[in-house]
């Protein structure tokens, strides 16, 4: 089951590495880099829509993940604040850590739930004509 996790999660990081590096070859510098991904990704969606035509696949993505993220063994508290971008096809493009919770751990732990509920549905038809979704999500980690 871990080799299959690990296996999973390099692929995903393997794709990550090879957008990047599709794009650096264009332009070596990294704040250009990051630019134009995101110019072609488009708009960040938060994983917290509920009430529009999008709300059954936003649903969908945030079972996915929570099914794949457990926080309640967590020993320190912290927020990890993510950015995911999906293809229209439901695969995981890339994932980006916005703001840290200061414990590698906590961050890792999200990162991972993400590539491990991936892929999700492909985009519904209201989405079909958007190439990437990105979304942003925050992992909350509370002690009781």
């Amino acid at each position: 089951m871990r080799t299959i996790i690990l296996l999973s999660l390099i692929a995903a990081l393997a794709g990550c590495v090879a957008t990047q590096q599709e794009v650096a070859q264009k332009d070596p510098d990294p704040s250009s880099i990051k630019k134009k991904l995101e110019k072609e990704e488009g708009e960040i969606a938060s994983l917290d829509i509920r009430n529009n035509r999008n709300a059954a696949y936003f649903a969908h993505i945030r079972r996915k993940i929570a099914d794949a993220w457990d926080p309640r063994g967590s020993k320190y508290p912290g927020t990890v604040n993510l950015k995911f971008v999906l293809r229209a096809d439901g695969t995981l493009r890339r994932v980006e850590i916005l703001s840290s919770s200061g414990v590698r751990l906590l961050d890792d732990a999200a990162v991972s739930a993400i590539t491990d509920a991936a892929p999700f549905d492909p985009f519904p038809p209201a989405l079909k004509a958007k190439k990437f979704l990105p979304i942003k999500g925050l992992f909350e980690y509370k002690l009781r």
